[in-house]
């Protein structure tokens, strides 16, 4: 019997006003704010590795297996540029 582990990727910020909390699944960005835990922004992606939240420029870094891309706080792609990892030296995922 094989159990699956679905890794998430989680940054919180603190703005003035609003906390959030920036939670990264394998397929989605999620930013979730206030203690209810409401979504109020989710953003797909495909092959979800990494996230970084930088709120002194206002950007939302998202890696993935073959992209680094740049979205806006509001969720709007603002740059993309392909990863040069050779696929040989990414672990395998199995």
């Amino acid at each position: 019997m094989g159990i699956a582990v679905l890794a998430t990727l989680v940054v919180s910020v603190e703005a003035a006003a609003q906390q959030s909390l920036w939670v990264g699944e394998r397929k989605t960005v999620i930013e979730v704010v206030g203690p209810a835990g409401r979504h109020r922004l989710e953003i797909p992606v495909q092959h979800l590795e990494d996230i970084a939240v930088d709120q002194t420029r206002g950007v939302v870094w998202v890696g993935t297996r073959q992209d680094v891309i740049q979205y806006t706080l509001e969720g709007q792609e603002r740059s993309s540029r392909r990863s040069r990892v050779p696929s040989s030296s990414r672990p395998s995922s199995r």
